[in-house]
């Protein structure tokens, strides 16, 4: 995967790889005034970035030497982009200067490139599009979609927005909170962590953080839809106590979301009336994503792993549309999750509950199962 390299125009510093983010300099770890100090001077350089950009349809060179400028029109798939961040440039955009990217995430399948990033001393996530390949235009909306969904929602549980950078070669930059416990999937796909994590102390906390997140999403005005929950998208804090949604490139555009379960089989956790051609569909498309991550968090598995080997992907997708395949659940699943998860995957969108209604169905489990562990370790204290 490509990365964003100093090149003429605004450009990313990229450290060398494996470089780690340690450094004795004061300026990689500033002290809390001198972040303040930074952040205001970094404010100023972002209104003035903006006003340069938006009102000359220009994005500044960061070559002293030539000190060239490179018009919109050379941009020609982000023409668009003046109109879009507009309302968003004042407060969101980032000078490049204040932003180090330290190495690139493992690639996912996407067109889309991740790297863990330095703003203001602290870490943030980077992704663009792929400069090394022929991205199509859906991957160059989606970074738009992520900057603007970011940009409109604030929550506890929703990955933050740190703001955006125009950088040849890579384009539109979004830049994003990073959570230092990396993401629920990695948690899950590692033995000795997964056997750790009970429902009443661990899993149950993570789905109602998420769920907490998409039923904020459903109330906004106008409502704002996921389309990608899986446990790859829920980023955890260091001691994993804290989770939060991410992967918002595909909140609006869906054929980047067709795109990609092409790409990398995101059909697995999608409704069978999003997969449908021309079908309407609404945000319980979410819902029923939100139900196979409970199978994710009960088996620690992707779901329908063991049966998407097996056949055609297109005899795989017309068996989800059709209903007759769901992920399972594991032997030992507490009877109220299995309850909430037949709910949000039931086949009819009409039958299956809103968000919020599964968020109180959590809320009520976790009462009910914590009130079971608590009985049953005070009939084993009188044993």
């Amino acid at each position: 995967m490509g990365s964003c390299k100093s090149t003429a125009l605004i450009s990313l510093p990229l450290a060398p790889p494996g470089a780690a983010v340690t450094s004795n300099d004061p300026s990689k770890h500033p002290d809390t005034d001198s972040v303040g100090r930074d952040q205001s001077l970094s404010r100023r350089r972002r209104s003035s970035m903006a006003a340069t950009f938006l009102s000359r349809g220009e994005l500044q060179d960061n070559d002293d030497d030539e000190n060239q400028r490179c018009a919109v029109d050379d941009w020609t798939q982000y023409a668009d982009l003046a109109p879009v961040l507009k309302p968003l440039a004042t407060r969101f955009c980032i000078d490049p200067g204040d932003l180090t990217t330290v190495r690139t995430l493992p690639p996912d399948g996407s067109a889309i490139t991740t790297q863990v990033g330095n703003l203001y001393g602290e870490p943030v996530l980077v992704r663009f599009v792929d400069p090394g390949i022929g991205a199509p235009d859906a991957a160059r909306k989606a970074i738009v979609a992520e900057i603007t969904c970011l940009a409109k929602m604030e929550h506890p549980h929703i990955v933050e927005l740190k703001g955006f950078v125009l950088s040849r070669p890579c384009g539109l930059v979004c830049v994003s909170e990073c959570m230092a416990g990396r993401s629920l999937r990695s948690l899950l796909d590692n033995p000795r962590l997964f056997d750790r994590l009970s429902w009443t102390q661990h899993k149950l906390n993570i789905a109602i953080d998420i769920a907490s997140a998409l039923d904020y999403m459903h109330t906004l005005k106008p409502k704002l839809i996921h389309r990608n929950v899986k446990a790859a998208n829920v980023l955890l804090n260091r001691a994993r106590t804290v989770a939060k949604l991410s992967g918002f490139s595909a909140s609006r555009d869906r054929s980047y979301y067709q795109e990609m379960t092409n790409k990398i089989g995101d059909v697995e956790w999608s409704a069978p009336e999003f997969l449908m051609d021309h079908e309407d569909y609404t945000e319980k498309i979410d819902v029923y994503s939100f139900g196979v991550l409970l199978t994710e968090l009960d088996t620690g598995s992707l779901p329908l792993v063991d049966v998407k080997d097996t056949m055609p992907s297109v005899a795989f997708t017309s068996k989800i549309v059709s209903g007759a395949l769901r992920p399972k659940l594991s032997p030992d699943c507490p009877p109220a999750v299995a309850q909430i998860v037949k709910c949000c995957l039931q086949h009819d969108c009409h039958i299956r509950p809103s968000i919020d209604r599964v968020l109180a169905m959590l809320h009520r489990a976790k009462v009910e199962m914590g009130r079971v562990v608590v009985e049953d370790d005070n009939q084993t204290a009188s044993v």
